[in-house]
Formats: structure tokens, sequence, C-alpha cells
């Protein structure tokens, strides 16, 4: 799914939410799922 696409299904949901906006842009950041630590293998 491309991008614009995604964003606009997302918002589609309710377009004045502006948590929805901010989700998208935090979805498509390369840093999403944060840094991986070797505590989380412990």
């Amino acid at each position: 799914m491309r991008e614009q696409e995604f964003r606009e299904k997302l918002l589609r949901i309710q377009p004045t939410l502006k948590c929805l906006n901010f989700l998208y842009h935090r979805i498509l950041r390369d840093d999403y799922r944060g840094t991986h630590k070797l505590q989380h293998y412990r």
C-alpha cells in the first residue's frame, strides 16, 4: 500500500482526529519500533 493510500484510509476513520494524523507520521518513521536493546532478550 502506498503512503498516500494508507493516509487516506486512516483519515477516513475520522478526519478531524489529530491522533490519526500523528499515528500516520509515527508509523512512517524509520525508528517506529524504537531501538532494540539486549535486555529485551534476557
